[in-house]
């Protein structure tokens, strides 16, 4: 306004008379500085609307022009502040006050509004509240839907999981219930529940080709981050002849995002005067040879630091897995043929022993001439 080179927004003395704009009457007008009784401190010279939002910038008051606009310089005819902060939503950096910036914040305002739209339904409040539309959301409400300054994202999609709809339960149509569920892969309907103390675990189902030189690894989520789990993979419906099970049992005790990583071997092997360290993965694998479906019980018991199982409610769990494995059937060569009821034998034939058939039928064949 005043041709500085400093812009209205930041200037400390918009008019450029002199006077800081907190000590002037009229911050926009060069030729009023104190009121005199005869000035209409409400006039846009004086107290302006930078904004044309119908808000005064300013309003004087026992000689101090105090901000009034929270906005200032943007349209926010409804002056809203979210968070309390003195700076409206508009134009707030930070709009639900949890320290992180909206344009960092893995549950930001907007973000919001645009995902309620594209799931076209209202939504429902945490902690069991009645479900209401998100336009008649009381600042507390937002608040217990945005505010998050530890920044938790378990399923790492950058939503926050207090946002998150992939942490959310249809209620009914058109509404949904914000909860703390954490889905595994889209399962919705066998979330794993993060506000109970008792053990919960999950594993995936699996659908694969003929496996068994190519063992499948059977992950574990639980609901309870980092805890200390014995776990045991047991065969309760399949032909036992057609599947092999490897590391079936063992114990965990750290987890990324409610999976569990299963435990590493460290050996160190010594050959003359050195040493080597080898690794072996103690992960539960499956292997089969016959296709067709097979069904795994995942048992899981929360143990101390002396793998001794904990005592009372809601310390073991189980979890029923799917596989289905389709290809052609064969079995494990143990050295020795074996016909097997309701199948043909099979004599394995490799490349060395079709030459010396070959060659003996040669030999036969020219003594018999």
């Amino acid at each position: 306004m005043d041709g500085d080179g400093v812009g209205d927004a930041c200037d400390p003395d918009i008019d450029g008379d002199g006077v800081p704009n907190e000590e002037d009457a009229c911050p926009f007008d060069p030729e009023i500085q104190i009121d005199d009784g005869t000035v209409d401190l409400t006039a846009p010279s004086c107290a302006g609307d930078s904004d044309g939002d119908g808000i005064n910038d300013f309003v004087y008051i026992d000689g101090q022009s105090v901000p009034l606009d929270n906005c200032r310089f943007v349209h926010n005819p409804d002056q809203r502040d979210m968070d309390g902060d003195g700076v409206g939503d508009a134009c707030d950096p930070d709009t639900d006050g949890d320290g992180v910036a909206d344009i960092h914040d893995n549950c930001a305002y907007y973000a919001f509004l645009a995902a309620v739209e594209n799931h076209n339904a209202s939504v429902a409040i945490p902690q069991g509240l009645d479900p209401i539309d998100v336009a008649d959301w009381t600042d507390a409400q937002w608040l217990a839907v945005l505010h998050n300054p530890d920044q938790t994202d378990h399923d790492k999609n950058r939503i926050g999981d207090i946002c998150d709809f992939d942490f959310s339960q249809p209620l009914s149509a058109g509404e949904w219930a914000l909860t703390n569920c954490y889905v595994v892969l889209g399962d919705v309907a066998n979330c794993l529940d993060l506000t109970t103390a008792d053990l919960q675990v999950y594993s995936p189902g699996i659908v694969a080709a003929y496996t068994q030189f190519d063992p499948q690894r059977l992950r574990l989520f639980a609901n309870l981050e980092n805890a200390r789990i014995a776990y045991q993979w047991v065969l309760i419906s399949g032909d036992p002849e057609g599947i092999v099970l490897e590391n079936a049992a063992g114990v965990v005790s750290c987890s990324t995002a409610h999976e569990y990583v299963y435990p590493v071997e460290k050996t160190v092997v010594k050959s003359g005067d050195k040493e080597r360290t080898k690794y072996v993965d103690k992960s539960p694998t499956f292997a089969a040879s016959l296709s067709g479906r097979y069904v795994l019980r995942l048992l899981a018991t929360r143990v101390d630091d002396n793998d001794m199982p904990l005592e009372g409610a809601g310390q073991r769990a189980t979890v029923d897995v799917v596989l289905n494995v389709s290809g052609e059937d064969k079995y494990l060569d143990s050295g020795c043929d074996c016909a097997v009821p309701g199948r043909s034998a099979s004599f394995p034939m490799g490349p060395s022993l079709f030459f010396a058939l070959l060659l003996w039928f040669g030999f036969r064949w020219r003594r018999a001439k």
